[in-house]
């Protein structure tokens, strides 16, 4: 029998926080689910874990993966699915149990392709929950009462639309047809993948229709890659230009060109301090490009250190590096002191 609901979970060394979220899925009061689990590298007990459930129940499909990220992964369940209706959830979180029925039931009554829902977000060290709503934050943004009006399209809510209007991936609930047919993927890079996808469905579908219930549990870790230094943030990039390549090829880019330049500001700026300190020249020479002028591209970097904490404005100590010179940054009361690095002499002995 075709599944109703096919869940896709991309799992890469979850093992603390794995079974509380596959038990949220496995006892779904929607029962007739598939529960597609790619395994993308996992160095843990996360595929172990998956196995068990695997054993246990037949609607737990497990392939694994070399570690390529969560676009990817994602992407391998969409090819995989054979419910009518496509459900995202990731490895740390947790939903409701009467989730996805809630869900199916709203999306045929509405004939839906695509659905919005709220959800919680659950702070892992303070234990505390904060209640993200959509509608109030379209109401106060775009002064547009989705109470009134729950099918909206970007075209009714435009300013800002590819950035402002929630780009998790898992925020939503999709026709799985309707995400086929228009070859909607996550992007294949490691960070971000998700953005491509969300804009993807909200910029196709004829409207997207909102269910004012919270169903999903996210939940936020300092250790989640979105907040670490690296430079695997450079991937962003990336995204940028493949999200224009969509716009393009729906020929959509004429019409949202300016809002393409603003995503693109957005993004570079959030990403910013993710950025590690020896490659933070290199972060703002290739963030030149979207920004029309010399004067743009100066107001763009006095902002970002404007939002650096007030510590690190008073004091704070770092190494970075222009060109190939590497120096010490001493910050002192905001002023930064450029101390340059002696080269090592070799000693002959």
């Amino acid at each position: 029998m075709t599944p109703i609901v096919s869940v896709i979970i991309p799992v890469y060394n979850v093992e603390p926080y794995l079974k509380d979220c596959l038990d949220s899925v496995a006892n779904q009061t929607l029962k007739d689910i598939e529960i597609i689990c790619i395994n993308d590298g996992s160095t843990d007990n996360s595929l172990e874990i998956l196995n068990e459930y695997a054993k246990k129940d037949s609607r737990f499909i497990v392939l694994t993966q070399e570690n390529q990220g969560q676009g990817v992964a994602r992407n391998k369940g969409v090819e995989l699915a054979k419910g009518k209706y496509i459900q995202f959830v990731d490895p740390d979180d947790w939903v409701e149990l009467d989730m996805l029925e809630t869900l199916y039931n709203f999306a045929e009554e509405h004939n839906s392709q695509v659905v919005k829902f709220n959800y919680k977000e659950y702070n892992d060290y303070s234990g505390k929950y904060k209640n993200i709503n959509f509608a109030d934050k379209i109401k106060k943004e775009y002064n547009y009462d989705l109470s009134k009006n729950p099918g909206y399209s970007w075209r009714t809510l435009k300013k800002g639309c590819l950035y402002n209007l929630d780009l998790h991936v898992w925020a939503y609930f999709y026709l799985a047809s309707f995400i086929k047919s228009n070859d909607i993927k996550c992007s294949p890079s490691r960070l971000a993948e998700d953005n491509l996808f969300s804009d993807g469905a909200v910029l196709l579908a004829d409207k997207v229709d909102y269910l004012d219930k919270y169903l999903y549990f996210y939940k936020i870790r300092n250790s989640s890659s979105v907040r670490l230094k690296s430079d695997t943030n450079f991937c962003i990039f990336d995204n940028i230009e493949r999200l224009k390549e969509f716009l393009i090829k729906h020929n959509l880019f004429e019409e949202l060109q300016d809002e393409w330049a603003d995503y693109s500001k957005t993004i570079v700026t959030w990403f910013y301090n993710h950025i590690p300190e020896n490659s933070i020249e290199k972060y703002e020479q290739l963030c030149r490009k979207y920004y029309s002028d010399e004067k743009e591209f100066q107001n763009f970097l006095k902002k970002i250190n404007t939002k650096r904490s007030f510590a690190e404005q008073i004091f704070s100590i770092k190494n970075r590096y222009k060109g190939s010179i590497k120096y010490k940054v001493i910050t002192i009361l905001g002023i930064p002191i450029y101390i340059k690095f002696k080269k090592k002499e070799k000693i002959n002995g």
